[in-house]
């Protein structure tokens, strides 16, 4: 959960340094913070440890 934060944060930086990386950064991070978000709560579940 660490570090999609951490990359959330990264990818913000990089919209005021390098634009179009930034922006096309921040949505990957965003999806990857909601799926750890997800993962944390199901407590990485789906019926026994699959991905």
């Amino acid at each position: 959960m660490g570090v999609a934060v951490v990359a959330l944060l990264v990818s913000i930086i990089l919209i005021f340094v390098v634009p179009p990386v930034g922006i096309i950064a921040t949505p990957l991070a965003v999806i990857w913070v909601i799926l750890a978000f997800v993962f944390k709560v199901l407590g990485w579940g789906f019926g026994g440890g699959r991905s």
